[in-house]
C-alpha cells in the first residue's frame, strides 16, 4: 500500500509541474522568457566561461544586469573592484530576452 500511494504522490507531482508548465508556456507562446537580472548573469556566467575561462570570469566579477528594451546587457568590468588601477577589462553579453539567445559579446582587455 505504501508503494502505491508512494507512485501516485510521484504522478501527482509530475503531472502538477507539468501542468504548470504549460500554462506558462502558452503564456509566452511556447518561447522561453529571460525574466530576471539574475538569470541572464547566470547566462552570461555560463558564456563567459567558456569562451574566455574560470579565471578570466572571477577576475571580471562580479556581473550585472540591464534591461534594455527586448535584451539584457550584462556586464563585467575589473574596475568595479579596484577603481584606483588601471583598466583592466571589460566584458558586456547582450541576451535577447525572447528565446535567451546570445545576441553579443564584447569582450576588451
Amino acid at each position: 500500500m505504501r508503494i502505491f500511494f508512494a507512485g501516485f504522490l510521484f504522478v501527482a507531482i509530475g503531472l502538477g509541474t507539468a501542468s504548470a508548465w504549460r500554462a506558462r508556456a502558452a503564456e509566452n507562446d511556447g518561447v522561453f522568457v529571460v525574466r530576471d537580472a539574475e538569470t541572464a548573469v547566470l547566462f552570461a556566467e555560463a558564456v563567459i566561461q567558456q569562451e574566455y575561462g574560470n579565471d578570466e570570469l572571477k577576475r571580471l566579477s562580479p556581473l550585472s544586469a540591464t534591461k534594455k528594451g527586448d535584451k539584457w546587457v550584462v556586464r563585467g568590468d575589473i574596475d568595479q573592484r579596484h577603481p584606483r588601477k588601471t583598466r583592466g577589462g571589460i566584458v558586456e553579453v547582450e541576451i535577447a530576452v525572447e528565446g535567451g539567445t546570445i545576441l553579443k559579446i564584447r569582450y576588451d582587455i
